[in-house]
């Protein structure tokens, strides 16, 4: 166990794009710990074993099967879901998060732009990122296009309460590479970005790769 908790550590410092995974990984170590060895700690320092919520009653075992068997299957399937989607969804993002898919892709930013358009004025006003995201947050987004539209509907309420702008467009230049090809653009440059809803799916709206 010190060397799988050593392990995660290490793994959370090299790598910036697995997030809490190694922490949940050296939190699941106590699922290799003899349950028996526990009650019998347990019992030598005199601990309620009643306050663990260890119970060996086999009704109540059977009471639980069902649900425990549901639990699984919800485990197993829900991860596969990516599969049933169209698209590239190593590219779009969708259903990519809980997935039993890690490390299969590379992208870092080269572009990322956004722009308001007054098409009542014909005026074009940029969107200056770094006043209203953190790193983090921009190393998320170009990983999921699901959270650039999120992004596109923050500044657009924000924009619209503040000037009373009824007929607009919002449109980005954002492109990366992506596992060795270079400059691929997320969005066509055309799109309205504030008609896409963070609920639809990206392919229909991501520009396709091959």
């Amino acid at each position: 166990m010190p060397f799988a908790i050593l392990f995660n550590i290490s793994n959370a410092y090299i790598f910036d794009d697995i997030y809490i995974f190694p922490f949940l990984m050296i939190a699941a170590l106590i699922l290799f710990v003899d349950q028996y060895h526990l009650i019998e700690r347990f019992k030598k320092e005199k601990t309620d074993i009643k306050s663990f919520g260890f119970s060996f009653e086999q009704k109540k075992v059977k009471r639980i099967f069902p649900l425990i068997t549901v639990f699984v299957i919800w485990q197993l399937v829900m991860p596969l879901r990516h599969y049933f989607v169209t698209g590239y969804t190593d590219w779009t993002g969708d259903y990519q998060q809980f997935s039993w898919r890690m490390k299969i892709q590379h992208r870092k930013l080269n572009e990322f732009k956004l722009s308001f358009l007054d098409e009542d004025k014909k005026l074009i006003y940029p969107i200056d990122y770094k006043d209203h995201l953190y790193p983090d947050e921009l190393r998320n987004m170009i990983n999921r296009p699901q959270m650039i539209i999120q992004f596109v509907n923050y500044i657009e309420k924000r924009v619209t309460d503040r000037n009373n702008l009824k007929n607009y467009k919002i449109v980005g230049n954002i492109s990366v590479d992506f596992n060795g090809q270079e400059q691929v653009v997320i969005f066509n440059q055309n799109l309205d970005l504030s008609k896409i809803s963070p609920l639809d799916n990206m392919y229909k709206w991501v520009q396709p790769i091959e």
